[in-house]
């Protein structure tokens, strides 16, 4: 017998719509007057889901949210902080013009932020240390100027390892399964109403991906999901981990993250200006970009990198060669030869210029 796993949205009073809105948004787990919400909610729960504020909310009986939809000082309190939250989604100052004014970018226009982590809250945990934390901060610090900035991530299954003391005295690494309907992730859909998805090849298999959407502030973040039916289980647990040890399993990672990100903004309709990489996890948007310029815009070689050039900002969290991530160029080209070819380019050209590169980067005095 197969059993599956269905979630139904629960039904709220109607006068409760928009602290249910709130939850949904991480501006609520940052600013104190809505956190102190949360608290009048239940505290001792608030604690316990990790003050989420979603969570909390689902995890309320009917004869609860009743009281609640009643509690005129609940409700009063309800309405200030949703005032607050209007007024800082209506803010623009002047960065915004400063910064559509420097860089060209239209009011349609987007910066893609991609990274391997966000770390955006303790109930979300899709981040490691301080690359994500940095990653995480620098999206809320984005809404907090309203600048056209989107992030790309991935949705893990489990996320990252959590670190106990055994009794023999013994550090222990156990992995917990969270629920993505619990946090404040919402699923995106295409114009049918079935969820939003896109397709990666990864060496002669389809991957399909699933798309999400979490709001932070003003900013928004996509992830991507591999941990589908229509997948194989091979396939289906490239996204269970973050920082996979397995190095087949990293690199697919790293594959979904850059080429399927790109991906991602294309089917979104995003018009995206700016590529900003957070480390060098997701180089491989570089490549998905060139295929698209060349096979689909016909860009010569030199003109698609002239473009990727000039639109392309690269962060690096740890500026050493063992605070970065190094993968043998034989399993490079295992999963990326495919793509190179498919644009008439030798692997070797495109490996020989980045080694050059690091080379400089890593060895100049």
């Amino acid at each position: 017998m197969n059993l599956k796993s269905i979630f139904v949205y629960p039904k709220y009073p109607e006068n409760l719509q928009r602290l249910y809105e709130l939850a949904y948004n991480l501006w609520s787990v940052w600013d104190y007057e809505a956190v102190d919400l949360f608290y009048r909610i239940d505290a001792r729960l608030f604690r316990e889901v990790n003050h989420n504020p979603l969570h909390l909310l689902l995890s309320l009986g009917k004869e609860k949210l009743d009281a609640l939809s009643k509690d005129k000082g609940l409700l009063f309190e309800l309405d200030k902080v949703w005032q607050k939250f209007q007024r800082y989604r209506e803010y623009s100052g002047s960065y915004k013009e400063e910064c559509m004014k420097d860089c060209g970018i239209g009011p349609e226009d987007k910066i893609a932020y991609f990274s391997m982590e966000f770390g955006l809250h303790e109930c979300i945990p899709i981040y490691a240390g301080g690359l994500g934390i940095l990653a995480g901060d620098y999206l809320k610090g984005v809404s907090d100027f309203d600048l056209p900035v989107i992030g790309v991530g991935l949705l893990y299954k489990y996320g990252y390892f959590t670190q106990y003391i055994d009794p023999t005295g013994l550090q222990q690494e156990v992995y917990n399964e969270f629920e993505n309907h619990l946090i404040p992730a919402k699923e995106l859909q295409d114009p049918d109403g079935n969820w939003a998805h896109i397709t990666v090849r990864i060496m002669d298999e389809e991957v399909k991906v699933k798309l999400w959407r979490i709001d932070i502030g003003k900013s928004e973040l996509i992830l991507l999901d591999t941990d589908i039916d229509d997948n194989p289980p091979h396939l289906r647990n490239i996204t269970d981990e973050l920082y996979a040890s397995d190095r087949d399993k990293r690199i697919q990672q790293e594959l979904i993250l850059g080429i399927g990100g790109i991906e991602a903004l294309k089917l979104l309709g995003i018009k995206t200006k700016i590529y900003h990489f957070n480390e060098g996890h997701s180089a491989f948007a570089v490549i998905a970009r060139l295929h698209d310029l060349m096979r689909n815009q016909q860009f010569s070689f030199s003109e698609a990198k002239a473009l990727i050039r000039a639109s392309t900002v690269f962060t690096t969290h740890t500026p050493v060669i063992a605070g970065n991530e190094n993968i043998d160029v034989k399993l490079v080209k295992k999963y990326l030869e495919p793509w190179i070819k498919e644009i008439g380019i030798d692997f070797e050209e495109i490996g020989a210029a980045h080694l050059s590169r690091s080379r400089r980067r890593f060895l100049s005095p």
